[in-house]
């Protein structure tokens, strides 16, 4: 940032210029430092001023003019008011030729202004605390420099052919003190030196004004006076006294110095003598026009008024003659006064001649502008010719093919057909021909309008500049400024025609009466109106009579963009006064009516952001007086009513509407974002989207070539814009801007018209960014829902319709141009009339491809599952109601209640349950699993559902069993998580910090936090149905888990395990607290990176490695190093090289310098450097790197920390000291390469260390901490599980396990925190001199204690003192949260008390989590669990995969994929979902970032899917890997499964009856028929499998064996084939034994079933379960505690039986699709089953009933091999034991079949083929082994009977036909 003494250098140094050169425009300001050598040509010999010795300790700030004009600031650091600019006026250079163009300057940055008072003042009001900058002394003085330099030192300089250098300011340059007098003088100054070319002498001169009085000076008398050693480099010629004369004389009353030089008679020589005839020069302002408050400071050039702008010229031209008038009073006498007013008089001379040079120089270019249009419309003529005959080539290919299947159908179609192919054909020829002679005539038509059109323009031109000559002839004296206005206008006029005409669709013509420019003061407007375009704030002016200067487009320069400048009308504003009242008082806003006018939806879209009340919206024409014909257009009215502001065009009116709600761009680099962003929506987006849109829409004819390309181009674009989207949420900085509103409006029609889905997922940052806007209230409100494309196709045209084309293509409308010519109206009325007739053709076509030969009936949609509650009224605890009617289908609602209180209230999760006491002897086990315990921060999330579905199904599975099972439930009070919530919330509700409130006060916040907040984790776990024990519940803060903390440490403390140290943590600069490696992201880049870092306003750059060099100390040689942390380099202390590395053996015991210190850093030899990488030399910083401190302690190095706790750089030379570590990056390097030690950057892949708590850059720093001594614990956890005492499931964790255990570090304790358990201990204070005090870092002086007065008396023993001498301090600090949490499985049960839980239920049976926290929590618990209590906490560990979502993503609340299972089990709307996000601590951008994530993936909010199917699903997709990438759309799937079960268990209640007594005991009875025995078949496969599912946590296969079972067995086969024997049963007396049978086996099956599904499903199993009437009265009361199913009980497994009824099944299948094939839904057929053995005919008629059922068939009837199959059968082929032939005689079309028997036949022959070729190759035999030719055999043998058999059937169909 610039200082504001250098904005007022800046500031006064571009008045300079503007004096100067008043064309100069909106200058920039760039970079300072690394773009400063932009502005090297602004000093002589492009050297800026140099001091004594040294380079000035100046700061140095480079600006680029859009003209091209460089312009420097130099400012010293130490003294704000001492101050410089510089500028290069080069020679040829004059400022009289510009100065009558009437333009000026504006602003150079956010606060630097511009000292010309006309441009700063609106009127009264408008800038309060505004005042003239012209009383700056500064800028007054540059005035008098400015008045030297044009009419002496140029004239003289230009003369001598060469440039001037000029050098203005204030104050001393020379360093001095701080406060030194000096510093706050008020000496001003300049320096101008004339370099002419080589063989010439220059020459310069100096002038300072001291108090009131100007003199002038030598320069070395200047740079004396300055404190520089050199103002010019290498001087600059002799002090020129003919110039000094010249100066004199026309400053005779200013310049005393000069005066006094030149008098040399005077009498008294005084310098002063003339001091009271001094008067100040300015230049004169009207206050009359421009108020009297015109003088105000900080006026803002971004607040033009619009009538300011319009008399600008006025004012200038006003002044400038002033200051001439002044001059020539003054200076009459001089002789350089006389060269003056000659110069003068020939300017004024001159300047009524410029306009007409320019006109005559512009008429060329502007006839060639009109002309272009029309040369435009005859290069069309090729490309129409060729669509023309394009469409007749097409129509002929057309009817050619029509033609062809018509003669192939007439040999298959009777004789109607072939009539009908021969009418429909003569109608296509003659249509074609009638299209083709259509076009021929129009092209003819066309051809003679193109002409007739060049000759019309042709006269029309003429006439027009003939006019305007003689117009500018009549009027040539008085109207100047009017007549170019007008010639402006015309090429403006034809500019707009042209480009409308080239395709940008969005032009406007700049149309409207002549403006007229006043030249002079008094002028005063003699029409209604005046035409001036205006730019916005930071832009060039043009002005009404002048040029239009549009710089050229880039990301520095903050004019216009040409593009948008010249190909558009961007501004049309007409007034005849300057508005005084804000727009939103009286405002209209005229827009299309039309739903798909893109701009004018621009327009009301930037309206809905104004501030209130908005623009008043009409969509009709604006009235004729506004002289106004398109849209949109917005009318400004003024106070007196006697006139209206117009402005038009879309980006002009978005710009105005946009900048009154400041939408525009927080500062001047966004606004040229803007600019940039609009110019590529109306150049890149907006032509390509009409191009793909309008043929859709009718608008344009269409041309597939065409559109093919230009969809492809829109594609290209929009990729491009995709990649500049990924890491954005908005295209110019974190809010919306006009950049976002014009781009997504360019891209509306697109996205509503022709982008299909695929499209959209091709540019996804796109689709996510656009959704994103036309999601915002403003967009809804002005455009409404936007519903996206799905299918490209024609688009049904509005009624309106019409004036999209009109608006679009200004060549169509009159409203947007001149009257059109009678030539270009018949033009036009052909084209119509052409677009007509193609349309109806089109229609034609479609019309026909709609027509199918049979209308296929739509498929009903998917009922949805309804919502059915249970309102029967039933007290918490009660059984629930069991006894009403099962509703109709199955509903989360009604199933899930009442149920989990119930089961709580019976104790059935207690381990006491059923048995008097838990130490009582169990002979099935003890099972026993404490819960991972959740952090108290927040809610559960799906990972946690999953840990928590596979816990619960393990813990109801062995209590099933009938162990004595305790699952203990638990919360971890997550010390920095739960302290960064509560800070927030202070902050947010409150506005305090922790540090306002105290320690004590701040816990009490966050149990009250904890108390609000800390329940709903536990709600979430009851509505999973986690059967835990809640009377056992703990919490990490409580007081017996808090003791055992404070013993644990204590005990470790003693024995030596825990110690103090200082060493290098993961320290959070934002927590101010070391962390944890689980709480450190790795972020991985793979190149140059900007990452956002906490604090800091621009991204850090990340990825890269610097190298640069050590100079060895004593010789000219050096070292290279590199880094990727360059400002660690401070705190080097050494250079590091591997042992045998040839290249520095010789360095051996010699030293490198440090370059910003006089440090000696040794260079080391060390194995750990790598030769190969790099240069083989390393830098060594022992204080902030975890390898180099090694190093260091090897070396015995010194520990430099160069860093305190916030990131600020300590124990460094000035200028580093005190900076921020990442501002201190940029400055290393710049130091490094000024001093020439830099050597290069490139891109290198790094993994940074991110905080995953503040995001803040973690930084590895030197702080005294508590350490726990890991190496022997570890060495005893890895033993464990190499000797088998402890399991890991699965074994692949094992080499992790391993790999940590054997290298293992101590571990870090303490965290700089206030929540969470206080280390118990204290530094000791002895209170007598024979003890020294002790250091923080000596463990010596820590003790540990329960109590204070326990610590003083360890103390106390220690140093062998009194109590009394001891002080105690006890340690800030708390413990590691993973501290606590280690000993989680014994402190929860009392420990170090002996208590019945303890001995009974530690160690632990299982321990289940997620595998991310193997190391963190597991291995800490085993560790612990062994030191403590000498047992493994737990036998086993099964470690599942971690929760991603459907895109493979990990959760996380930025993306929006962190998901409540209470959302899932209940439903939720997308609504729902986003005002979640609104509650959490999200920044805004994560929040809509997370927004449109959950659009993304939950477009219909997320059903409700009940908890059994979140339970199965999360079962079904655990996998022994690593990953999960759960699909939140499955988990719907299985509540459509619970549907299933729901309506098998109400038909089997059905089918059982209500008098249906079950046999005591599951057992075959021998009567069961095939049926029944396959049926309990599969179930005892089922209980296999769950079983051993079970016992390999194989989640996955239990899954897949129940739903197998329920689904595809029991529903779908089972229960549909014994309804014929219960059918049987009621009708026939003799079947009822039968059915008595079935109905034992439909029981067992039901009541097996549910047990096996209810640790994966416990709530519709106790539903269904408690309707079911029981075996045995004393059956236990909740399925939770019935026996789990077991193979020793369900052994009925038949391999014979699964065999037959698998190829059973195959036959129904195959019957089934036969009738699926001939749609034969209700019909029921014969099917003879065709078998190759009697074996296969036996068995068909085994199980003839289940087949006759199963396929729906009339009757089967099986077939021998020497048995016919009757005639008109559809065959298909079982397998090479039967064939299905099924009898369609009548009901199918018999050729159709045999050209799929056909088709069938081709593919076996070619099948056959290739395996007798892979058969008959020569080393087939040798190379292939055995089993695989035997296969190869069989598949020849099968083929060729299935060819056979086709063979045949193909014979019998030809037989029918």
């Amino acid at each position: 940032m610039l200082s504001p003494a250098a904005m007022s250098a800046a500031a006064a140094a571009v008045w300079l210029l503007a004096l100067l050169d008043p064309g100069l425009s909106l200058p920039a300001e760039h970079d300072s430092e690394a773009g400063f050598t932009l502005c090297d040509d602004c000093f002589y010999r492009q050297t800026p001023p140099r001091g004594a010795s040294a380079e000035l300790p100046l700061h140095h700030h480079c600006h680029r003019l859009p003209g091209g004009q460089a312009l420097a600031t130099l400012s010293r650091p130490t003294c704000d008011t001492a101050v410089c600019s510089a500028f290069h006026l080069s020679h040829g250079w004059t400022g009289k030729e510009k100065e009558q163009r009437g333009e000026t300057v504006t602003e150079i940055g956010d606060s630097v202004k511009v000292a010309v008072p006309v441009l700063l003042r609106g009127g009264a009001g408008d800038l309060p605390d505004a005042a003239s900058p012209t009383d700056s002394p500064l800028q007054q003085w540059d005035s008098t420099v400015a008045a030297m330099i044009q009419s002496s030192i140029m004239p003289k300089c230009a003369a001598l052919g060469g440039g001037v250098y000029i050098l203005t300011g204030a104050g001393r340059l020379g360093a001095a003190e701080d406060g030194d007098e000096e510093c706050q003088t008020k000496l001003l100054w300049s320096a101008a030196c004339c370099a002419p070319p080589e063989g010439k002498d220059g020459f310069s001169v100096g002038v300072i004004k001291e108090t009131q009085a100007e003199r002038q000076v030598s320069m070395k008398e200047l740079e004396e006076m300055l404190g520089v050693a050199e103002l010019f480099s290498e001087g600059c010629g002799g002090e020129d006294r003919e110039t000094a004369a010249a100066t004199v004389g026309l400053h005779s009353d200013g310049l005393h110095g000069n005066a006094a030089k030149t008098d040399e008679n005077s009498e008294t020589g005084d310098p002063h003598a003339k001091e009271g005839k001094k008067e100040s020069f300015k230049v004169s302002l009207p206050e009359e026009r421009f108020g009297a408050d015109t003088k105000s400071e900080n006026a803002d050039v971004s607040h033009l008024s619009e009538e300011t702008t319009a008399e600008l010229v006025t004012s200038v031209s006003s002044s400038e003659q002033q200051f001439s008038e002044t001059v020539t009073e003054e200076d009459s006498n001089s002789t350089s006064t006389v060269v003056f007013l000659l110069s003068t008089t020939l300017s004024i001379l001159k300047a009524p001649l410029c306009p007409v040079f320019s006109i005559i120089t512009e008429f060329p270019a502007q006839v060639t502008h009109v002309f272009q249009e029309d040369l435009e419309v005859l290069s069309t003529l090729p490309g129409d010719t060729f669509t023309l005959f394009h469409l007749l080539m097409s129509d002929l290919l057309s009817w050619t093919g029509s033609a062809a299947d018509m003669l192939l159908g007439i040999g298959e179609t009777c004789f109607s057909s072939v009539y009908y192919c021969a009418s429909s054909m003569g109608e296509a020829l003659l249509s074609s021909c009638q299209t083709g002679f259509m076009g021929i005539g129009t092209l003819a038509g066309d051809t003679v309008g193109i002409f007739g059109g060049v000759l019309d323009n042709g006269w029309w031109v003429t006439k027009f500049f003939g006019g305007r000559l003689w117009e500018q002839t009549e009027n040539y004296m008085g109207a100047v400024v009017s007549e170019m206005g007008g010639q402006t206008q015309a090429v403006g006029r034809g500019l707009g025609r042209l480009a409308c005409r080239g395709g940008n669709g969005v032009g406007l013509v700049l149309h409207g009466e002549e403006p007229t420019c006043r030249w002079g003061k008094h002028a005063h407007s003699t029409q209604k109106a005046t035409v001036v375009r205006i730019v916005p704030p930071r832009s060039s002016v043009f002005l009404g009579g002048g040029d239009l200067r549009s710089p050229s487009w880039g990301m520095g320069d903050l004019g216009f963009p040409s593009g948008l400048v010249n190909t558009l009308t961007l501004f049309k504003i007409s007034f005849n006064r300057r508005l005084s009242v804000p727009f939103i008082e009286m405002a209209t806003l005229y827009v299309s009516p039309h739903p798909d006018d893109f701009r004018s939806l621009l327009a009301l879209i930037a309206a809905e952001f104004c501030p209130s009340p908005r623009p008043r919206i009409i969509s009709e024409d604006p009235p004729a007086s506004l002289n106004v014909r398109s849209r949109p257009a917005l009318v400004l009215a003024t106070v007196a009513g006697d006139g209206d502001s117009v402005l038009s065009g879309a980006s002009a009116v978005a710009w105005y509407l946009a900048f009154q709600g400041k939408r525009v761009g927080m500062d001047s680099k966004q606004q040229s974002q803007v600019w940039q962003w609009l110019s590529f929506a109306d150049n890149e987006l907006t032509p390509v989207s009409c191009a793909v849109v309008f043929p859709l829409m009718g608008v344009m004819g269409v041309d597939k070539k065409l559109q093919q390309s230009s969809r492809a181009e829109l594609m290209r674009v929009l990729k491009v814009l995709d990649q500049t989207l990924a890491p954005r949420t908005y295209l110019v900085g974190e809010s919306l801007t006009l950049a976002d509103m014009a781009v997504a409006a360019a891209v509306l029609l697109p996205f509503k018209y022709a982008l299909e889905p695929s499209d959209r997922k091709a540019v996804t940052n796109v689709s996510r960014w656009f959704t994103t806007c036309i999601n915002q209230p403003q967009f809804l409100k002005a455009l409404g829902e936007i519903a996206l494309c799905e299918n490209v196709g024609p688009v049904t045209p509005t009624p309106k319709a019409a004036n999209v084309t009109a608006s679009v293509d200004s060549n169509n409308s009159t409203e947007n141009g001149p009257p059109k010519t009678e030539a270009q109206l018949k033009k036009e009325a052909k084209k119509r009339e052409k677009l007509e007739k193609f349309q109806q053709k089109k229609e034609m076509e479609a019309k026909k491809k709609t027509q199918p030969p049979a209308e296929k009936k739509a498929k009903p949609e998917k009922k949805e599952l309804g919502v059915i509650t249970y309102n029967i009224p039933t007290p918490p605890g009660e059984k629930k109601d069991v006894i009403g009617v099962l509703p109709d289908s199955y509903s989360p609602q009604y199933v899930e209640a009442a149920w989990y209180p119930w089961w709580e209230k019976q104790g059935f999760f207690k381990p006491e349950y059923g048995r008097e006491s838990i130490s009582e002897p169990n002979p099935r086990g003890i099972f026993m699993m404490c819960i991972p315990p959740p952090n108290v921060t927040g809610s559960l999330h799906l990972g946690h559902a999953l840990t928590n579905a596979i816990q619960d199904c393990l813990t109801r599975w062995h209590r099933m069993r009938g162990e004595t099972t305790l699952w203990n439930p638990g919360c971890d009070h997550a010390g920095i998580a739960t302290q960064v919530v509560v800070e927030k919330k202070l902050k947010r509700e409150r506005g305090l910090t922790r540090h306002d409130l105290g320690r004590e006060n701040f816990i009490q916040e966050v149990w009250k936090w904890k108390n609000e907040k800390g329940d709903r984790i536990y709600h979430q776990l009851k509505k999973l149905g986690s059967s835990l024990d809640w009377d056992r519940a703990c919490f990490t803060m409580d007081q017996k888990l808090s003791y055992a903390v404070q013993e644990a440490f204590i005990r470790m403390h003693d024995e030596g395990v825990i110690y103090r140290s200082k060493r290098l943590v993961n320290w959070s600069c934002t927590l101010n607290s070391a962390i944890s490696d689980i709480e450190v992201d790795k972020k991985e880049l793979t190149c140059r990176t900007l990452l956002p870092v906490p604090g800091y306003k621009e991204k850090v750059e990340f990825g890269v490695l610097v190298s640069f060099a050590y100079k060895v100390e004593g010789s000219d040689e050096e070292v290279i190093v590199a880094t990727t942390r360059i400002e660690t380099m401070l705190g080097d202390t050494a250079v590091a090289v591997h042992p045998a590395d040839p290249r520095y053996q010789h360095l051996k015991g010699k030293t490198v310098l440090h370059p910003f210190c006089e440090r000696k850093m040794p260079i080391v030899f060390d194995d750990f450097v790598d030769m190969n990488f790099g240069t083989g030399a390393v830098k060594i910083t022992p204080a902030h790197d975890h390898n180099d401190y090694e190093v260091g302690e090897r070396h015995n190095l010194a520990f430099i920390n160069i860093l305190d706790e916030n990131g600020l750089l300590i124990n460094v030379p000035p200028p580093f000291l005190g900076m921020k570590r990442f501002e201190a990056r940029t400055a290393v390097l710049q130091a490094l390469k000024d001093r020439g030690q830099f050597k290069e950057i490139k891109d290198n892949p790094m993994v940074v260390p991110v905080c995953s708590r503040s995001k803040d850059i973690v930084e590895p720093l030197l702080k005294p901490q508590w350490y726990v001594n890991c190496t022997d614990m570890g060495k005893q956890a890895a033993d464990a599980v190499r000797e088998g005492q402890l399991k890991i499931i699965p074994d692949h964790h094992l080499k992790t396990w391993f790999n940590w255990m054997d290298n293992i570090r101590d571990w870090c304790i303490s965290r700089q925190l206030w929540w969470g358990h206080r280390i118990p201990a204290y530094f000791v204070t002895v209170n007598d001199p024979a003890v020294k005090p002790g250091e923080d870092m000596d463990g010596h002086y820590w003790v540990s204690g329960r109590s204070e007065e326990e610590a003083k008396e360890k103390a106390a023993k220690r140093f062998n003192m009194s109590v009394g001498k001891i002080s105690l301090r006890q340690d800030e600090d708390v413990l590691d949260t993973w501290f606590s949490s280690g000993i989680f499985p014994f402190s929860i049960f009392g420990w170090p008390n002996e208590t019945q839980d303890l001995n009974v239920f530690y160690p632990g049976t299982l321990l289940e989590t997620g595998h991310d926290i193997l190391f963190f929590w597991v291995a800490r618990m085993v560790m612990m669990g062994l030191k403590l209590t000498g047992k493994l906490p737990f036998k086993e560990v099964y470690l599942h995969a971690v929760v991603r979502d459907a895109h493979g993503r990990k959760m996380s609340k930025s993306l929006g994929n962190v998901i409540d299972p209470l959302d899932v089990i209940t439903g939720i709307s997308l609504e729902g979902l986003h005002a979640q996000l609104m509650d959490s601590n999200l920044d805004p951008v994560e929040v809509e970032k997370a927004k449109q994530g959950q659009k993304s993936d939950y477009p219909n909010g997320i059903p409700e899917c009940g908890t059994d199917a979140l339970r199965f699903a999360l079962c079904a997709y655990t996998s022994q890997g690593r990953d999960i990438n759960l699909d939140v759309n499955r988990i719907l799937g299985y509540r459509h499964f619970c549907n299933k079960l729901w309506n098998a268990v109400k038909f089997a209640m059905k089918t059982l009856g209500d008098g249906f007594v079950p046999s005591e005991k599951a057992q075959l009875s021998g009567e069961e028929s095939a049926s029944d025995r396959w049926i309990l078949s599969r179930l005892s496969a089922a209980v296999a499998l769950c079983d051993a599912g079970f016992k390999a946590y194989d989640f996955p296969a239990i899954t897949t064996s129940v739903y197998n079972f329920w689904l595809y067995e029991l529903c779908d086969v089972y229960l549909e084939s014994v309804k014929p024997v219960f059918i049987k049963a009621d009708e026939d007396g003799a079947t009822q034994r039968q059915a008595e049978v079935c109905r034992q086996t439909l029981y067992t099956c039901l009541d097996v079933g549910l047990r096996l599904l209810s640790p994966l499903m416990p709530f519709v199993t106790e539903e269904l379960y408690q309707r079911l009437p029981r075996r045995k009265p004393a059956d236990p009361p909740s399925i939770c505690v019935t026996s789990y199913p077991d193979t020793t009980e369900f052994c009925w497994n038949s391999e014979e039986v699964d065999r037959e009824m698998e190829f059973i099944m195959t036959v129904v299948k195959t019957i089934r699709s036969l009738r699926a094939d001939y749609n034969l839904t209700k019909t029921r057929a014969d099917c003879y089953l065709h078998c190759i053995d009697a074996a296969t005919v036996s068995l068909v008629q085994k199980y003839s009933l289940q087949i006759q059922t199963l396929s729906y068939s009339q009757a089967v009837i099986p077939l021998t091999a020497n048995q016919l199959v009757p005639d008109g059968c559809a065959v298909a082929i079982a397998s090479d034991r039967c064939t299905v032939n099924l009898m369609l005689k009548g009901l199918i079309d018999v050729e159709k079949e045999v050209t799929k028997l056909m088709t069938k036949k081709g593919d076996l022959e070619k099948q056959m083929e290739k395996l007798r070729e892979k058969m008959a190759k020569n080393d087939y035999k040798e190379k292939v082994p055995a089993k695989v030719q035997e296969q190869d055999a069989e598949k020849l043998r099968q083929s060729q009977t299935e060819l056979e058999k086709v063979n045949e059937a193909i014979k019998n169909f030809r037989k029918m036909m």
